[in-house]
């Protein structure tokens, strides 16, 4: 598995990259970077909220990203900025993230991690699902030039 550390604020650019390849291979969802400042800085910005962003890089250049945030209720995380490069996927890695930010919600003493998702990420769905989060009833429309409805997901940590 590839190593996995925590982003710095230099990576800006090369995350906001990874996320457009990956938004670009869905019908109309594009990266408007204004509708992601906290990608500016993602070490600082993650850090002030609470929570930490990782990256994983490979020969080819930033390969995956995934972010952990505290919610307002105690106990409860929100997974965040979980985008694989295409030529990484299948082997595992988004799983990895996943069980990394897992991980660290139990260090933290957290109980259960939510996280929303695209409803046009599909593949996405498969991986929450068979990691053991439960979509929950409703959605969330973010109104951004993508025009993103997003699933809730949860899961309870055992």
């Amino acid at each position: 598995m590839l190593p996995l550390r925590p982003a710095r604020d230099d990576d800006s650019a090369a995350i906001l990259a990874l996320h457009a390849d990956v938004f670009a291979e869905y019908d109309g969802c594009v990266m408007v970077e204004s509708e992601y400042p906290e990608l500016a800085r993602p070490a600082t910005s993650f850090a002030a909220m609470g929570g930490r962003f990782w990256v994983v890089e490979d020969e080819q250049g930033l390969a995956a990203t995934v972010a952990v945030t505290p919610e307002h209720e105690p106990g409860v995380y929100e997974l965040r900025k979980l985008y694989v490069a295409r030529r990484a996927r299948r082997c595992g890695l988004g799983a990895h993230l996943v069980a990394e930010v897992e991980r660290h919600v139990r260090a933290e003493g957290g109980t259960q991690v939510h996280l929303f998702s695209d409803t046009r990420f599909l593949d996405a769905h498969r991986l929450y699902a068979r990691l053991g989060y439960a979509r929950l009833d409703g959605t969330r429309d973010l109104f951004d030039a993508s025009h993103t409805v997003e699933y809730p997901f949860a899961k309870r940590l055992g």
